[in-house]
């Protein structure tokens, strides 16, 4: 935005990937004034190509993470119900280290959650020449396509009253965006530690690649 006017709705979210539009669409439905600060396009970000399977991944406090997780599951297969061509729901197989884990404490029925025969956990492990796997779990889940759905959730945003600024260059903090009484959300993504520089010491991250 050219001017402090510009921007004069409760909440910046700053980034415009998944999460960014995801969390812009669901509070501009409610009814909160939102405005989605990005200095790339949705289809520029690293969304765009990103693996977009759903897991509740491992992240702090875990029983809201969880519960915030499980929302989203009941939202992603809404959307298959419904028959946006976004998202359709899949077997996902998930090898896991550490004590054996017969089924997360998350899981719900229709997930259709089984444990993977030992044997086929030890010929993983034969493959990768280790033995780092200790137990394996499918289930279904949500899979979306990331190029359909990020238009998809640009446009819900839109239609429902949201606006977007394209700046010039990135944010260098989130300073620049915090004025008093307005709720800033940092989905930057990548570089959302960079941006909320007093949390760099503690956002590390834990989680290796989705194949």
């Amino acid at each position: 935005p050219s001017t402090e006017e510009e921007i004069t709705r409760k909440v910046v979210v700053v980034g415009a990937g998944v999460n960014g539009l995801a969390c812009a669409w669901m509070l501009q439905r409610a009814g909160v004034d939102c405005v989605i600060i990005t200095h790339q396009p949705p289809m520029k970000t690293v969304s765009a190509v990103a693996c977009a399977v759903w897991y509740p991944y491992r992240a702090d406090p875990p029983d809201k993470v969880a519960a915030w997780s499980l929302r989203t599951y009941d939202i992603l297969r809404q959307m298959e119900a419904d028959g946006e061509p976004d998202v359709f729901m899949t077997s996902m197989r998930y090898f896991g280290r550490g004590a054996v884990q017969e089924q997360p404490a998350w899981a719900a029925e229709h997930m259709q959650v089984a444990a993977i025969p030992p044997k086929e956990v030890d010929e993983l492990n034969a493959r990768v020449g280790s033995s780092t796997y200790q137990y394996g779990t499918t289930m279904q889940v949500p899979l979306a396509r990331s190029d359909t759905l990020l238009r998809n959730l640009m446009g819900k945003f839109v239609q429902a009253g949201g606006r977007v600024f394209l700046i010039r260059k990135p944010l260098e903090s989130l300073q620049e965006v915090c004025a008093p009484g307005r709720v800033v959300v940092n989905c930057g993504g990548i570089l959302g530690s960079k941006l909320s520089r007093e949390s760099e010491d503690s956002t590390i991250p834990v989680r290796g690649q989705v194949i």
